[in-house]
């Protein structure tokens, strides 16, 4: 039989037993609460009908009792309360019988019966007897209701008495009946698990021997076939075992290997970490560190408690283990580290350290070159802008703003190069420094311009000082670079507060208004400095709206030429005209060209005026006399564009102007810059058959250079010296200007003649060709006719012809 029925059969034996047992049990504990059921049942209709005729009877005794006391105690009973009486007495003879028949009335039996009597001779006698006799009778009743009373609760307690034997009888029935059951099913299972427990313990021993390494196969032939199929299981799992050690014991030292190398990188990787880095388990022992950590703190050995390192001085910011935070520590040496303090999750802590004292170190730098300037170290205009909005921020108060520039900066850096100009500007600002007091500022906003920020002292005077110090200190040359530099400086000043405030309190304009007082003190020739007044602010307004008015001047048709005559003296006749750009303002008036044509230079419309200018100069000329030339004026800025060519070009093709008819006059000034693109034009220009003339010869700075480079077609001597002829400096430069045009053959041209002597002076030096007001003031296209005229009038006033001329005339 095999186990799994055996365990079945005994199975249901003992459910069959266990059924048996409950059937019993419930049916004894059934007929049990039955009888006392109806035990109890009886028992409370019982003292139910006792109660009530108690009650019955105690409402008559107490209602005859109350009489008694108030008339005469032998006196009948009334025959109204009669009735009452006898309906009591007959509700008492009811509840009487119905307790009769009662079993557990069998005791008092007779004593019911006896009761009968008294009620029925009281029913009878109604009316005759005495209120006396009515109330001893009463009395006796109720005497007698108590005895039954008192019987009916003994027997009920007897009953009960009866009923609990019973039960406690059928319990240990059932007891019994489960001992008996329960002796069999253990027998049963004695013998069912004698085989189990055999086989079980074979199967303990066996895995005990595989847990002690022994590998033999268990073999049993006895026993049932489950257990023969469990031994046969452990054999599978003993051989699958032995294969599974030995592979274990492989992987283990493959493992092995594996991680004594990975320990050896993370040693490796730990010790040459540049950060500091060390651990806390989670009772806040010293656990893990590396050697950046033992170059800081020395050799400390693991295991340590944290409460026991905090001890030292050194690990108190560093190690605390009640928190995780991020924050920088300065160790007592200077050094600065960057502590990083992070939570495990199996709790403890993960500390970094990294020596952060080289970025601060860099971050200060950089921040010093964010708010300095790398040449001179002065405060830049970030720096500056900053400290001027903390002083107007402060209330009350009174300070000045000075805007400095190197005069010519620019012709020194190309006369000595950019190595003195940058050793010019730190002289520059060493000496500001040096002049200013402990609470101001010097800044350098770019090239050679700087500024101060004076904020101590009464304004203006603070500053009126101040500036008079700059313009001393600068009064001496300077040198740089060991060069001897004398430097002009012009300062504009904005002072705001103090007696009279003079400037916005907005930094922009504050600064707008240093600019507006520097344009002024650059027109002084030495070093100069200039408060801000608001009428600068007008002239700029004034300005703006001149640039609104210019942009729109050539649409509206405004511009216009004037004509002055160049003259030869030679053949003592007009030769031509410059024509000269006039501006006829709807309200100003006539406006000269030097007034606009910077305008027009700055707002980018030079381009299109000059174009204009020199169209309506070629279409002037192309019906003057075929020996008469035209010059026009233009712009550096025409020049660089590299386009002028094919301008010219275009506008000799529309007038029909011969080219050798067309002069075009540069100035100097463009040959500073870009000189292989101003060859490539000017040649360009010759190419086509046009005069080139050079204007203003004399006041640049390498004129004689420029002539060696550049092929000019005639020189025109700058007016400048023309009309101080009288001074011999002039008189000197004017001579070798001429000598220099007939060494080069170049035809020379005088401009600024206004008196007889310069022209008689200049024809004796040789100058063939002049230009002033001498002859006549620029003039309008159709006063040309008349302008002629009156030279040649004026001229045979001043030099008849020769003899020779008269009598050819004659």
């Amino acid at each position: 039989m095999s186990l799994r029925s055996k365990l079945i059969a005994c199975g249901l034996v003992f459910a069959l037993i266990a059924i048996a047992f409950g059937i019993s049990l419930h049916r004894a504990q059934l007929e049990s609460q039955a009888r006392a059921d109806r035990t109890y049942r009886d028992a409370l209709d019982l003292l139910v009908h006792l109660q009530t005729a108690k009650i019955d009877t105690a409402v008559i005794h107490s209602r005859y009792a109350e009489l008694v006391t108030l008339a005469p105690s032998n006196d009948p009973v009334a025959p109204v309360d009669a009735s009452t009486v006898v309906e009591g007495l007959d509700a008492i003879v009811e509840h009487l019988r119905a307790m009769r028949d009662q079993p557990l009335l069998a005791a008092s039996a007779e004593e019911i019966e006896r009761l009968y009597y008294p009620l029925t001779r009281l029913r009878a006698g109604m009316g005759r007897i005495s209120q006396r006799m009515l109330l001893r009778e009463l009395e006796r009743i109720s005497d007698s209701l108590d005895s039954i009373a008192g019987d009916v609760r003994r027997e009920f307690a007897g009953l009960d008495e009866r009923h609990r034997r019973d039960i406690e009888t059928a319990a240990r029935r059932g007891w019994l009946l489960l001992g008996a059951a329960m002796l069999i099913a253990f027998v049963g299972v004695f013998f069912l698990l004698r085989d189990i427990v055999r086989a079980l313990g074979a199967a303990v021993e066996s895995i005990r021997d595989m847990t002690r390494g022994r590998m033999e196969p268990t073999t049993t032939e006895a026993g049932s076939s489950e257990i023969r199929e469990l031994f046969a299981a452990l054999r599978e799992m003993q051989l699958h075992w032995q294969k599974t050690v030995k592979t274990m014991r492989s992987d283990t030292q493959r493992l092995d290997r594996r991680l004594s190398l990975q320990q050896s990188r993370f040693e490796a990787a730990l010790n040459n970490m540049t950060q500091a880095l060390c651990m806390l388990d989670g009772q806040f022992n010293l656990v893990i560190y590396n050697h950046a950590f033992a170059r800081l703190f020395g050799d400390v050995p693991l295991g340590t408690p944290a409460g026991d390192l905090l001890l030292d001085q050194r690990f108190r910011q560093v190690l605390r283990p009640d928190e995780t935070a991020e924050f920088e520590y300065q160790r007592p040496d200077g050094g600065i580290l960057s502590v990083r303090r992070r939570g495990l999750r199996e709790r403890g802590l993960l500390i970094t350290l990294e020596d952060v004292t080289e970025l601060h170190k860099v971050a200060e730098r950089a921040d010093r070159l964010a708010s300095h300037d790398a040449l001179t170290d002065v405060a830049n205009r970030r720096a500056f802008r900053r400290r001027l909005e903390q002083v107007l921020a402060e209330p009350e108060t009174a300070f000045a703003v000075f805007a400095l520039d190197i005069k010519a900066f620019r012709q020194i850096n190309d006369a000595y190069g950019l190595p003195v100009g940058d050793a010019l500007l730190q002289r520059v600002a060493d000496i500001l420094e040096h002049c200013v007091g402990a609470g101001d500022m010097v800044a350098r906003f770019g090239g050679d311009e700087f500024a101060v920020l004076q904020a101590s002292g009464p304004q203006p005077e603070a500053a009126n000082e101040l500036a008079g110090a700059i313009v001393a200190a600068f009064a001496e040359p300077l040198v740089a670079a060991g060069r001897e530099v004398q430097v002009d400086v012009a300062i504009g000043i904005a002072a705001f507060g103090g007696r009279f405030e003079t400037t916005s309190a907005d930094p922009d304009e504050l600064l707008q208004d240093c600019e507006l007082a520097l344009s002024r003190a650059k027109a002084s020739p030495r070093s100069a400095f200039c408060f801000f007044s608001p009428y600068m602010r007008e002239e700029v307004s004034r300005r703006r709206a001149l640039e609104t008015d210019l942009a729109s001047a050539l649409e509206r048709g405004e511009l216009e030429l004037h004509y002055q005559p160049l003259v030869d003296t030679a053949r003592r006749a007009v030769c031509g005209f410059e024509a000269l750009l006039r501006w006829r303002h709807p309200e100003r008036g006539l406006i000269a060209p030097g007034v606009f044509v910077p305008l027009a230079e700055e707002l980018g419309l030079i381009q299109a005026i000059g174009t204009w200018a020199l169209e309506s100069a070629c279409r002037q000329a192309a019906d003057w006399p075929a020996h008469m030339s035209i010059a026009v004026n233009v712009s550096p800025l025409q020049v660089r564009s590299r386009n002028l060519p094919a301008r010219v070009e275009a506008a000799l093709a529309a007038s029909g102007l011969r080219p050798d008819r067309l002069q075009i006059e540069v100035t100097e000034s463009l040959l500073l810059d870009d000189t292989e693109n101003v060859r490539r034009t000017l040649g360009a220009l010759r190419t086509l058959g046009v005069v080139v003339a050079m204007d203003d010869f004399g006041t640049g700075y390498s004129s004689l250079a420029y002539l060696s480079r550049f092929s000019f077609s005639k020189i025109k001597i700058d007016q400048s010296f023309v009309r101080r002829l009288e001074v011999a400096e002039n008189l000197a430069v004017v001579r070798a200007v001429i000598g220099l045009g007939k060494a080069l053959g170049i035809p020379v041209i005088a401009e600024g003649v206004e008196t007889e002597a310069q022209m008689r002076l200049l024809i004796a030096e040789g100058c063939s060709e002049m230009q002033g007001y001498l002859f006549s003031k620029p003039r309008p296209a159709g006063d040309l006719p008349k302008m002629l005229a009156e030279i040649d009038a004026a001229w045979a006033k001043r030099m008849p012809p020769p003899a020779t001329e008269r009598e050819a005339r004659s």
